[in-house]
């Protein structure tokens, strides 16, 4: 029996705020709407921007790249696509970069009009202006807070009308970020690998020895361009991300360990508290980890959208769609695109009879010795992936996973990744988003294989208890998509348990999640008879 599984994973695709409607591929949806676009007279102040689809003006999203001021581009934002799932319009930003003519403020200040330029394209490109959100990593970090944090720059009675425009924004969401350049102020925070070129650089000295000699000259800009000085009660939301290699030890170990320093984040919650303001949420590994937002991503959204954090205890606002339905590529790049490029390749090989939809559970089984054999009389696609959650099957469905294939079975197991114990990086969803999460891509599926009977079925149990409770309380839920003629449920989740119904620990590996090889052949057997009813073996 030779067997190809599909997975089968979609959307009633969503232009995210203005219902479901299918998308372009990915490779179209991600050229700019505009590229290149000056907003300023300089050859580097130039930006890209990408509209979002949706109902009424769309949130923005503004990304300053990185590079210690001194190099990068705007290209350095790869995941456009992710926000415009959400209806998030998005803006990268390149400015003039550090060099024997350029100093602060310069790159900063450039930054900041480029904000206002697209304040002043809100009604040409369909902009909320009262929705923007800053990001940007490292030296785009700093400046995204200096502008979140800073007195508005606009000038009302300028005869340039950007500069009439507002920089105030509704948050920033930044990684590895400096809060102060003040080489006085983060010495004693970091120690002397602090001195970073960024540092001495953006006064226009050409060494760390020649900034010391000259700091009293610098003082001033220094203290200006350090966002902790600006920090008020009035400021919006900030979160601030550090990256896991960057560790909390003191002194710093290198030069870059100590530029991107978690301390920086640790020192800004404590002013932020020290002046009222309280809105400064971190994510430092092992230190201070936000129960309310899993990443700058999960910040971007929920502040652009409307809903709360995961831990804030408030309801999604009436109208929002869970972040379930919203398509959006794997954070994990090992299976992202490679795999997923690999898939569509092989389903131009022929047809298959057999499709199989889900997560590391069906996509281990291709790892297994019993794996050709289980299935030698059907031709089988395994479109699983680990770590796939429902709206990362939508966006492969959206992106071709579907496409010029027409089997006469397609199996979906989605959702084991939704219930979690909470972690670092990820946080249970609601059962029931889930439920809409795999509603969506059943109607996906029956939209894009309208011969194909789809079979939906019961996720399988696992451990630890709190995190099968969501499992069942999902699986409780999954019955009504059955319609009895297209779409099936089906629960074999028996034939994993002992006969005290616990998880049989001869199915499972230590994780009490994954199939091994046994398990692998209880699943093989219980398919048989299905495959047959469903004539897809030969």
């Amino acid at each position: 029996m030779k067997t190809q599984l599909v997975i089968t994973s979609l959307i009633l695709s969503l232009s995210c705020h203005s219902g479901f409607a299918k998308k372009p591929r990915a490779a179209k949806g991600f050229v700019p709407t505009h590229a290149n676009v000056a907003y300023d007279s300089h050859e580097r102040t130039v930006l890209d921007f990408w509209q979002a689809k949706g109902e009424g003006p769309r949130p923005l999203l503004v990304y300053i790249h990185g590079g210690g001021w001194i190099k990068g581009d705007k290209k350095a934002m790869k995941n456009a696509q992710t926000y415009l799932a959400h209806g998030i319009s998005v803006a990268t930003v390149n400015y003039r970069l550090l060099d024997k003519d350029v100093t602060l403020p310069t790159p900063v200040h450039d930054a900041a009009r480029a904000v206002q330029f697209l304040r002043s394209k809100a009604r040409e490109w369909n902009i909320d202006k009262n929705k923007i959100v800053l990001s940007g990593q490292s030296a785009g970090a700093c400046s995204s807070l200096w502008i979140a944090c800073h007195d508005d720059l606009a000038k009302p009675g300028s005869n340039d009308p950007v500069e009439r425009e507002s920089t105030r924004v509704l948050g920033a969401a930044v990684r590895i970020g400096q809060t102060s350049i003040d080489p006085v102020v983060i010495e004693p925070w970091i120690g002397l690998n602090v001195y970073h070129a960024m540092i001495y650089k953006a006064v226009g000295e050409d060494s760390a020895e020649a900034m010391q000699r000259n700091y009293a000259k610098h003082k001033e800009l220094y203290q200006e361009f350090s966002a902790i000085n600006h920090l008020s009660k009035d400021d919006p939301p900030l979160f601030l991300e550090y990256d896991s290699r960057f560790d909390m030890s003191v002194p710093a170990k290198s030069i870059n360990h100590g530029i991107h320093h978690p301390v920086f984040g640790a020192k800004f919650k404590e002013q932020s508290s020290k002046v009222g303001h309280n809105k400064v949420e971190l994510m430092i590994k092992n230190h201070d980890e936000s129960k309310q937002f899993s990443d700058v991503d999960d910040f971007v959204i929920k502040t652009l959208t409307g809903r709360a954090g995961a831990s804030a205890g408030k309801e999604s606002v009436t109208g929002e769609k869970p972040a379930t339905i919203m398509p959006v590529p794997s954070k994990l790049k090992k299976f992202m695109p490679k795999r997923h490029n690999a898939k569509l390749a092989e389903a131009k090989k022929g047809d298959f009879d057999l499709v199989m939809i889900g997560d590391s559970i069906t996509h281990n089984w291709e790892s297994q010795k019993n794996y050709q054999a289980a299935f030698t009389d059907c031709k089988m696609l395994n479109l699983g992936f680990a770590g796939d959650r429902t709206q990362n099957v939508l966006w492969r469905i959206e992106n071709g996973a579907l496409d010029g294939i027409s089997p006469k079975l397609v199996t979906l197991m989605i959702g084991t990744n939704h219930a979690h114990d909470p972690r670092k990086g990820f946080t249970p969803d609601k059962p029931e988003d889930v439920f809409t999460g795999i509603k969506a891509i059943v109607a996906e599926v029956r939209t894009r294989l309208p011969e194909a009977k789809l079979m939906v079925f019961s996720v399988f149990p696992r451990g630890p208890e709190s995190t099968q409770a969501r499992v069942t309380a999902l699986n409780a839920m999954l019955p009504k998509l059955a319609d009895g003629k297209h779409v099936i449920h089906m629960d074999i989740n028996q034939i994993f348990l002992g006969k005290n119904g616990t998880l049989n620990p001869a199915l499972f590996k230590r994780d009490q999640l994954h199939l091994d090889a046994k398990g692998y052949d209880v699943w093989a057997k219980a398919l048989l008879p299905i495959l047959t009813q469903y004539q897809v073996l030969k």
